[in-house]
């Protein structure tokens, strides 16, 4: 029985995907606790089994076959809080301030708005699509048609050309198992294949265009949502300043307490020709220059050397290699690097620590 049941409910798309349950359990606190081993277990799953039967409501509400409903309430809420919130916020401080404040609460309210309608649409059609499919009988589609809904659109464009090509999928799909599985089934299993053949043709020719109807609807909408979010994504982004360099983790992968330094060291050289020398280790870097001067760096990892501009952190000046390298020296006005094989124009490298 719970084997067809199970079935029953995947055929109807029912079982779906839970996105973002809010489930919070309550602290089971017990005083004094003088008891059996069997009551003590007792009274722990009695409590987390209550705790979790709260919590239903919760997990229901996320299912993406209802549209994911506390999402969309959750996202309302925050709209509506920030519409109000923002300008309230923003009013003691100044005029211009408070119309920033109705910007941001408005925008964030629109965006709440809109993206939470989209996104249950989405998630409709999507569990409505995936029970059309289920009907067609056909897993070798099922399994083609999960591994193409793994890449979701990053725009509207891309939403409607994936949309597109899923309706096509589904109706090119249902007119050729029309012939494809009757054919074979007789190759595999004779006329029980047949009859097997054509009831699995009949079923993907009526299903499999509705599913591609549904996925089509699913794509635009994510299409629709994606860009949403980033255009409110890019606004808000831009209104943010990272506050400190990516942490430096070393070539053990051992996460240890933030260095300042290093981490500076680190993103200096990750945007030193977009990347290029990443698979370098940084050992060290360190800022020269007279005063009064633009003050540069000298970056060292275990396979080069290299002299960046301080001010962009990015564009070299030059670099070498530490193979290539054959001593440097201290001089009165920095340092002097003497490399095993001198230059085209035979000089010697000079750099200035002096400051």
């Amino acid at each position: 029985n719970n084997k067809f049941l199970s079935r029953l409910l995947s055929y109807t798309g029912v079982i779906t995907t839970v996105e973002k349950a809010p489930i919070r359990l309550n602290t089971l606190v017990l005083e004094h606790a003088f008891m059996s081993k069997t009551e003590f277990l007792y009274r722990i799953k009695g409590h987390y089994r209550n705790q979790l039967l709260a919590q239903l409501y919760s997990i229901l509400g996320s299912f993406d076959f209802l549209g994911s409903p506390l999402t969309l309430i959750n996202g309302l809420g925050t709209g509506v809080y920030d519409f109000f919130y923002q300008p309230a916020q923003a009013k003691v401080l100044s005029p211009k301030e408070f119309a920033w404040g109705v910007q941001k609460g408005t925008s964030s309210l629109l965006k709440n708005f809109f993206g939470g309608i989209f996104i249950s649409t989405s998630k409709i059609s999507h569990s409505l699509g995936r029970g059309a499919a289920s009907l067609s009988l056909d897993t070798e589609y099922l399994r083609e048609r999960d591994i193409i809904a793994r890449e979701k659109p990053k725009n509207v464009v891309q939403g409607l050309v994936f949309g597109a090509r899923d309706f096509y999928k589904g109706c090119y799909n249902g007119v050729l198992g029309v012939f494809t599985h009757p054919i074979n089934g007789v190759y595999n299993e004779g006329m029980y294949g047949l009859t097997k053949g054509v009831v699995k043709g009949v079923m993907g020719a009526a299903m499999k265009p509705i599913a591609g109807t549904f996925d089509f609807v699913s794509q635009t909408t994510e299409g629709i949502k994606s860009t949403a979010r980033g255009l409110t994504g890019a606004q808000e982004a831009g209104n943010r300043q990272r506050g400190r360099w990516p942490r430096y983790i070393g070539e053990d992968g051992i996460v240890k307490v933030y260095d300042r330094v290093k981490s500076e060291g680190k993103a200096i050289l990750m945007q030193i020709e977009e990347g290029k020398y990443r698979e370098d280790e940084y050992l060290f870097h360190e800022t020269g220059g007279s005063r009064g001067r633009m003050r540069n760096i000298l970056l060292v990892t275990n396979k080069h050397c290299f002299y960046v501009n301080g001010k962009d952190k990015k564009t070299v000046f030059w670099m070498l290699e530490l193979e290539n390298l054959d001593r440097v020296y201290v001089v009165e006005n920095g340092l002097k690097f003497e490399l095993k094989e001198a230059n085209s124009q035979g000089i010697v490298e000079y750099l200035s620590l002096v400051g």
